[in-house]
């Protein structure tokens, strides 16, 4: 998944590590913990803010000569959805 002009994403473990924590919420609303909204919001701001995409793709670009026009097609995060203009 992913590539240039793919349509993919070039992170797809962290968009599958969101999904992940989307389906534990559910399974703690269904187990009547309302609350548990907040860490699937809290674990996606992380992976895509923080710890995951943009310190990954900061080193990646230094070391990386290729690397900036490889994120120039697919969407960071989301597959399927365009890329954000950087």
């Amino acid at each position: 998944m992913g590539g240039p002009n793919s349509g993919g994403t070039w992170h797809p473990n962290y968009f599958g590590n969101a999904t992940q924590w989307c389906a534990f919420y559910l399974a703690g609303v269904a187990a009547g913990g309302r609350w548990a909204v907040f860490s699937p919001i809290i674990r996606t701001a992380l992976l895509h803010r923080v710890t995951g995409v943009s310190r990954l793709e900061k080193s990646l670009v230094e070391t990386r000569s290729l690397y900036r026009e490889y994120i120039e097609s697919p969407s960071a995060f989301v597959p399927c959805l365009p890329p954000t203009k950087r």
